[in-house]
């Protein structure tokens, strides 16, 4: 999946704006890159920008998850297509406030970054939220037409569009794609409730504070891995095709997968089967032989079955480690069916053509995801098939933004005069004590590796480790879990207001040191989405 990190500027303002132009880098041979952008009303003094920085490459991912990552061709972008709406106008017949597309990019370093205007107000209100909805390369598959009319379309008409002219099969069951098109695979996103303030800047220049955004390829991989037995008898096998069952691959797929919130810290499967009604009533075919010459011969064609517990980007590599290449790739339209995939082959040139079938269970030849059907003969030319489904650099990888998932492992939340906090208890604690007056707080923390810090606007406040005996002044670390308590140093005085009440934030010293997002989900205790309030009960 595809990485986009987007910071926010200001809000902005102005009239109605159309900019239509072409950049050329004199000396060089690259691409034009043409730019449409459209501002529609007149807005408050002040422009505000918004940089998409859209990362396709590993190196910006999140450390080590199960995905493999996609080729150079496969992230490449070459065309952006960005609506921004009112997050607190859901209407879907409303057009965005502003829309902007690049053509003639390409992106192939894993990165590429424009800058966007918002306006800063929308119906005489300032702009709190946005919805964003990203397509790239949409000339591979979504029948976009002019940017004048890409403009104008809505929510529903982006949430209806469908990928149904490419990526499908022909009446004699040949896929329409065995290759990335010229200009690349369609990929895109839709992020809502994005709160614009915490990401706005005056300076276009200036690209932080940033939000971790991925685009997810709107179509399914299919490809093959063959291996034969050394000094066994498989000298002479051929495979001689394959065949995808009839009815699984559906006539069109959605652009756009299902919505995701901002505050989703791993956004969850988007696959959308809505329309997903009709399919194609052939199978797909793949013919041309794959000699024995071709087949990679290995001492224990077993020992590259995927292990249980190996990753998928290891278990990759160690297939091309071991010589093997790929066959029959096939890109198609996701399908929420049972797939059966049948392999054809002969023991012996001239021989009788045998078949071995394997299903891939519903639903996993989805978007985004990749499916390795490795094969391998044995003596006398048995033909073992292992498919593996592998998330196709898959949306665990990201986060929408550095962030800290939080949970009250148990305490209790108080109303005060300021509104709600959580409640705390002073207690003379000591070592090996239990803490029980003190609600316990997990953090799961992503910040891409990152050093964070956390702290309290209070001295008065420490926090404590579970498990440990020293109260802190602030905790500090990098990705992974912390449990811990927020103490008072000193019981509470009702005269003394100073040791009442306590927030906690956490920041990143070592980059903008802006304050992450700690408080946002279903999980959200009292405060606001980058702070969290107690309150140290008498």
């Amino acid at each position: 999946m595809l990485h986009m990190h987007m910071t926010y500027k200001r809000m902005l303002r102005g009239a109605t704006r159309m900019a239509l132009s072409c950049l050329t880098l004199l000396g060089a041979m690259l691409p034009v890159a043409c730019v449409y952008e459209q501002i529609p009303e007149a807005y408050d003094e002040g422009d505000t920008y918004i940089h998409l920085n859209l990362i396709s490459s590993e190196t910006n991912t999140r450390g080590v998850s199960d995905e493999h990552q996609g080729t150079v061709d496969e992230n490449t972008i070459t065309s952006l297509r960005v609506w921004a709406f009112d997050a607190d106008s859901k209407s879907v017949g409303g057009t965005a406030l502003c829309y902007k597309e690049e053509t003639a990019l390409n992106a192939t370093t894993g990165l590429h970054t424009f800058t966007m205007k918002l306006p800063r107000m929308t119906g005489g209100r300032p702009l709190k939220k946005i919805d964003l909805y990203i397509l790239a390369n949409a000339e591979s598959g979504s029948n976009l037409t002019t940017p004048a009319d890409n403009r104008q379309l809505t929510r529903q008409a982006l949430q209806e569009k469908v990928v149904s002219e490419s990526f499908g099969l022909n009446t004699q069951g040949d896929p329409q794609c065995v290759v990335v098109p010229g200009r690349g695979l369609p990929m895109s996103r839709i992020v809502e409730d994005i709160p614009i303030d915490r990401y706005v800047t005056e300076n276009p220049t200036v690209t932080n504070p940033s939000i971790n955004i991925p685009l997810t390829r709107a179509v399914s991989k299919l490809h093959f891995f063959f291996s034969r037995r050394s000094n066994a008898g498989t000298d002479q096998v051929e495979v001689t095709g394959i065949e995808v069952g009839a009815g699984t691959v559906p006539d069109a797929s959605l652009v756009f997968p299902l919505p995701v919130p901002f505050a989703s810290p791993v956004p969850a499967d988007m696959t959308d089967t809505r329309n997903y009604t009709d399919y194609v009533a052939y199978p797909v075919r793949r013919t041309g032989s794959i000699k024995a010459a071709s087949i990679s011969e290995v001492e224990n064609p077993k020992s590259l079955v995927r292990g249980s517990a190996e990753d998928a980007e290891t278990y990759m590599a160690r297939l091309a480690n071991a010589g093997m290449s790929s066959h029959y790739l096939t890109y198609l339209r996701e399908t929420d069916k049972e797939v059966p995939i049948t392999i054809r082959y002969r023991l012996s040139e001239g021989g009788s053509e045998k078949s071995a079938t394997v299903n891939v269970v519903a639903g996993d030849l989805r978007r985004n995801h990749e499916v390795v059907v490795y094969g391998y003969f044995l003596e006398g030319g048995l033909l073992a098939v292992e498919p593996q489904v592998l998330p196709w650099t898959e949306t665990s990888l990201f986060s929408f933004a550095d962030r800290c998932e939080v949970k009250l492992t148990h305490g209790t939340v108080t109303t005060t005069d300021d509104g709600q906090r959580v409640a705390i208890d002073y207690q003379n604690w000591t070592t090996g004590a239990t803490v029980s007056g003190s609600p316990l707080i997990t953090f799961d923390i992503n910040t891409g590796a990152r050093r964070w810090v956390l702290q309290t606007d209070n001295p008065a406040f420490g926090f404590l480790v579970e498990g440990e005996s020293e109260l802190r002044d602030q905790l500090t670390g990098y990705d992974g879990t912390v449990n811990f308590y927020l103490m008072p140093r000193v019981k509470v005085d009702e005269a003394l207001e100073q040791n009442r009440k306590a927030s906690i934030f956490m920041t990143l010293p070592e980059s903008d040191n802006s304050r992450l997002l700690i408080n946002v989900g279903e999980n959200s205790l009292p405060g606001e989405d980058d702070h969290i309030d107690f309150w140290q009960r008498s």
